[in-house]
């Protein structure tokens, strides 16, 4: 048994024996995964150039490291048996797939743009469509970027959601254009899709979009979307792995407004992931916020905001 197998064959054990699929994954999308109408996810559609350099530099990988694209199709074909066998519906494939590093890269971008070789059963390349984009994201390989920008127009909300995570991990100006501009163009549960990716994306503008819709007043359902996107675009522990730190301040100081905003605005569960979601970004600039709030609402609201500030001032931060 190859590495790469052996590899996958603990992380599907561990998954089936604890049924919990990689918590960065299921946090970011309140819509189950396994929701995703596997009938209806389709290929990425690229521009005819763009296709062209793709099928070029697949061909060269191929040639480099043919061992490669046998390691993931052997695993790709495996999807189905294995989602049957995992409790809740899916086994963590795209982690299997991931692990196997960036030799993994071009295999992965073939599946998801390009003709599936016929050696893939058809209802094994459906099962494993957003493993596969969810494996491009986390392997953050540039190159193929077009692919998953590409993956942002899927009519299925749950694979929009996981597209734009895959989109959000790039981290660059670029792709935080791209999640933008399909905000832009999106509706209904697309745009929910998108807003619960778009935070692993640690960008100015992607702080300030969320906090934009948060004060648009949407329903429950959408606000606490955008607050658990702040909750990962602000969160201290995200920072401390970036390279990139010049948006930092800003980021951290529009989440925290926004956070802040939202918990005066609403209640209930979204009040409480308003309040869970400061005490992650929590750098002393929440407070100041909580203060500036005060002094612009009614009586009641203030005791609610004198409240989470004692909260605030004992509570330590969580993950």
């Amino acid at each position: 048994m190859s590495t790469t197998m052996k590899t996958f064959s603990r992380i599907a054990a561990f998954a089936l024996a604890t049924a919990l699929c990689p918590a960065a994954f299921a946090q970011a999308i309140e819509a189950p995964r396994a929701g995703a109408t596997a009938a209806r996810l389709e290929r990425a559609r690229l521009a005819p150039e763009a296709q062209k350099v793709l099928r070029d530099m697949v061909a060269a990988a191929r040639a480099s490291d043919p061992g490669a694209f046998k390691d993931v199709h052997a695993l790709v074909a495996r999807t189905p048996e294995l989602d049957k066998k995992a409790r809740g519906g899916k086994a963590p494939v795209a982690l299997a797939l991931a692990k196997m590093g960036p030799r993994a890269v071009m295999p992965l971008a073939e599946l998801a743009a390009l003709d599936a070789p016929a050696s893939i059963p058809r209802d094994a390349l459906a099962a494993a469509r957003l493993d596969v984009v969810e494996a491009l994201g986390i392997l953050r390989d540039a190159r193929v970027a077009p692919v998953l920008y590409a993956w942002l127009d899927q009519a299925d909300a749950s694979a929009v959601a996981v597209a734009a995570e895959a989109v959000a991990r790039l981290d660059s100006d670029e792709a935080a254009s791209q999640l933008l501009a399909a905000l832009g163009r999106s509706t209904g549960e697309r745009t929910l899709g998108i807003l619960s990716g778009m935070g692993m994306c640690h960008r100015a503008s992607i702080a300030k979009a969320l906090s934009d819709r948060l004060s648009s007043a949407p329903d429950e359902a959408t606000a606490r979307v955008a607050v658990k996107s702040l909750r990962r675009v602000a969160s201290p522990w995200a920072w401390q792995t970036l390279a990139r730190l010049d948006d930092e301040s800003t980021v951290r100081d529009v989440a925290s407004e926004a956070l802040v905003a939202a918990f005066v605005r609403y209640e209930g569960e979204t009040r409480d992931a308003a309040e869970k979601a400061m005490f992650v970004v929590d750098d002393g600039r929440v407070s100041q916020f909580v203060q500036s709030a005060r002094a612009r609402v009614p009586a009641d609201k203030q005791v609610v905001l004198d409240g989470l500030a004692k909260k605030l001032a004992t509570k330590p931060a969580q993950p």
